[in-house]
């Protein structure tokens, strides 16, 4: 029997519990998690949830980490309560069924295996690039590989292209160089009036906008994205996918499809729910 979960449930909640930082970590673990299940024929819906929930003790006090452990006969090392941080693992086991009423035995047992030797940093973001750089640096007991992704696109291509049976840093190289391969675009709305590029955009109007800059400016979310996605492809371009997000929706993702097909009747169109809040949709042309 299938489990079902309401991921946009789940998302509401951690975002209360973790700090902003913290959950914008984790909306990348849960992408990150569900271009793998695409990848090895994995349940999406089951990444996606461990993805989420990997993470959901993180924020909370160290003793209460402990006292959760304690509590409910969870075995703590000596190691673990001379660094109380690494019972989050353990004690997100414990969160996940407790107040996510998570059963499901793979899940709990992913949100439990945290740990690695060989860890692969994906920021997903260009101002954290650095700070993953100064951890792989201060890291000494795990070999630390910095894939300088720069938005959620380029983590999941990254991902996609992770190929088991070779070795970690070869791995690393053919993520890295995964990424040329891949433009990314991402359609949200202004919060402000503001001018940008010699753009005047007011508040609420739906914004395109690239790895650079802002592409494109309107007021309909379906003709912005449409004309995002238009500068983003040339001829070399096979593959369009669609991220929905919490804002977007199903059906305007199939007008964007019929719309992108009319541009390119041989471009290949994929819709995935990625369930990102403030931005409609993430977009993906390789």
């Amino acid at each position: 029997m299938t489990n079902r979960y309401d991921l946009i449930k789940i998302q509401e909640k951690l975002q209360k519990k973790l700090t902003p930082d913290r959950y914008q970590h984790t909306l990348g673990v849960m992408y990150t998690c569900a271009a793998l299940a695409m990848c090895h024929g994995c349940n999406l819906e089951r990444a996606m949830v461990a993805g989420l929930l990997h993470d959901c003790a993180k924020c909370i006090p160290n003793d209460k980490k402990i006292s959760i452990c304690e509590k409910n006969n969870i075995a703590i090392t000596e190691a673990e309560r001379k660094n109380p941080s690494l019972l989050h693992a353990k004690a997100g086991v414990f969160l996940a069924k407790s107040k996510y009423d998570i059963e499901d035995e793979d899940i709990l047992d992913a949100i439990s295996k945290v740990n690695a030797d060989n860890i692969f940093l994906l920021p997903n973001n260009s101002n954290i690039i650095l700070a993953c750089e100064q951890a792989k640096d201060l890291t000494k007991d795990k070999n630390i590989y910095v894939i300088p992704t720069k938005n959620i696109p380029q983590g999941i291509t990254a991902m996609v292209n992770f190929v088991e049976g070779i070795t970690a840093s070869e791995n690393a190289e053919t993520m890295k160089a995964s990424l040329s391969e891949v433009k990314a675009g991402q359609v949200t709305y202004a919060v402000r009036d503001t001018s940008v590029d010699g753009k005047t955009i007011k508040a609420g109007d739906i914004m395109g906008l690239s790895d650079k800059t802002i592409e494109t400016v309107g007021s309909d979310i379906v003709d912005t994205t449409v004309a995002l996605l238009s500068k983003m492809l040339d001829e070399d371009s096979e593959l369009v996918t669609i991220y929905i997000g919490q804002d977007g929706s199903m059906e305007d993702a199939r007008q964007i499809e019929k719309e992108v097909e009319k541009i390119d009747s041989e471009l290949e169109v994929e819709i995935q729910y990625g369930g990102q809040p403030i931005y409609y949709y993430f977009l993906s042309v390789e």
